[in-house]
């Protein structure tokens, strides 16, 4: 009877008369007939399955990049597990050479949770657009400077 020698990529050689090839499961984020093995459960990946997911050399895995702060989920890219990128921010960041930079309104002003700039609340008897309050809401104005 002929006997298997060497098997197809994602699958690996059991021993035995028959000398079978046997599948093994693909690594997580691992791009399609991009992984080996010599048992079902030591597969190892030679290429990501996107800009998203880097690899780790010496375990064959593809972690997920780490999100910037600000980032929009599935938008940062690298290469390493310290070099994230961000290509696409939430409404309250602006991008900035590939992070995201929160936004900055006037002292007088809020950053409301769609990005914009809102103007607080007045406060009586303080000095026009000498008052701060809290950020998203716009709650709690206070006075830095009496009229």
């Amino acid at each position: 009877n002929p006997k298997c020698t060497q098997c197809l990529h994602g699958h690996y050689l059991t021993t035995g008369s028959a000398g079978s090839c046997s599948k093994c499961n693909a690594p997580a984020n691992c791009k399609a007939n991009k992984f080996t093995c010599t048992t079902s459960s030591n597969a190892q990946c030679s290429e990501c399955t996107n800009s998203t997911f880097y690899l780790v050399a010496s375990t064959g895995q593809c972690p997920a990049c780490a999100l910037p702060t600000g980032c929009v989920a599935g938008k940062a890219t690298c290469s390493n597990a310290t070099n994230s990128q961000c290509s696409q921010c939430s409404v309250r960041y602006n991008l900035v050479n590939g992070q995201c930079v929160l936004k900055t309104c006037a002292v007088h002003e809020f950053l409301n949770n769609v990005g914009v700039c809102q103007t607080c609340s007045a406060v009586d008897n303080c000095v026009a657009n000498k008052h701060t309050c809290d950020d998203e809401t716009g709650a709690n104005p206070k006075c830095t400077e009496c009229a």
